[in-house]
């Protein structure tokens, strides 16, 4: 019998899901735990427009944009289903 060696990548969505979920554990660390909306500007955290964007699909996460022009900057807070799930995974 010959077997396989199973692949040590990861489907691209799952790698998306991984970031995700270190993105929402970011954001409660910056919120320190906080039960209201904390918002924390997205380019501080060092975050791309896929990982925000698999955080909100998955319900974690609101955005919202300030400013105007070159000068809009995107913040983001953790929803309360958001807050549950970073606190599951930091234990």
């Amino acid at each position: 019998m010959i077997m396989r060696r199973a692949s040590s990548k990861a489907p691209a969505s799952e790698a998306l899901d991984v970031a995700a979920r270190h993105f929402i554990y970011k954001l409660y660390d910056a919120s320190r735990g906080s039960t209201v909306l904390s918002w924390q500007a997205v380019h501080l955290l060092g975050e791309v427009a896929t990982t925000v964007s698999r955080a909100v699909d998955r319900g974690w996460v609101v955005v919202r944009e300030d400013g105007k022009g070159r000068a809009k900057e995107l913040w983001a807070a953790l929803t309360q289903e958001g807050r549950v799930v970073a606190r599951k995974g930091l234990r």
